[in-house]
């Protein structure tokens, strides 16, 4: 079976005719992004949920000593907030290379392979390179939601001691997304900002 989808060259034509298409009409970005950013909401709210209804049916039982979980499954439930996070940041991610691809038309496949300018998962870089302005806490954002991109959002530690002391150094606690979530049940005005500067219109679900 899978000696006749290799040689078959039709078959293969068929596939890069429909990356290029993909990718020449933007869709494949946009509508990925929408998709995460509707999941990212989800997660936000029901994690939001878990903690509050966690806390109200433990207040004055559980002590949390520093950088640890007990390994209860309430517990593991507030955890909810990294890949919620990490969906957020793959949104945007989408986001800003379908703007990228509008208003830049070579970016737009012309054989089996994405452009190098495409291939970027730096949101800040990304921004300026289509000329995006940004105010401070925007950019921010987008530096905390990168992290997420290349390592919180997926493992314990990054590859590198600096980006972890970075991390851990920055303002981040003055923009985490989920505050606004506890707070007013939805995105915070920096994210909502950032999805306007991109065209994306969305009132949540």
């Amino acid at each position: 079976m899978d000696k006749k989808i290799n040689d078959n060259t039709g078959l293969d034509k068929y596939w890069e005719e429909n990356y290029r298409r993909s990718l020449e009409y933007g869709g494949a970005y946009f509508g990925t992004g929408y998709t995460m950013l509707a999941a990212a909401e989800v997660l936000f709210r029901q994690t939001c949920r878990n903690r509050k209804e966690f806390f109200r049916k433990n207040r004055g039982k559980t002590k949390f000593t520093p950088g640890h979980w007990k390994k209860t499954k309430e517990e593991s439930l507030l955890l909810g907030f990294l890949p919620a996070t990490l969906l957020l940041a793959l949104a945007i991610e989408n986001f800003i290379k379908d703007y990228y691809c509008c208003i830049d038309r070579t970016l737009r496949a012309r054989d089996s392979k994405i452009p190098k300018k495409l291939g970027k998962h730096d949101l800040v870089k990304l921004f300026v390179e289509c000329n995006i302005q940004l105010t401070e806490k925007e950019k921010l954002l987008l530096e905390y939601l990168h992290a997420h991109l290349v390592w919180r959002g997926r493992y314990t530690i990054p590859k590198d001691s600096k980006e972890y002391a970075k991390y851990y150094s920055s303002n981040f606690e003055e923009i985490e997304v989920y505050k606004s979530f506890e707070k007013n049940n939805k995105f915070s005005p920096e994210v909502v900002s950032i999805l306007k500067k991109l065209g994306v219109r969305y009132r949540g679900i």
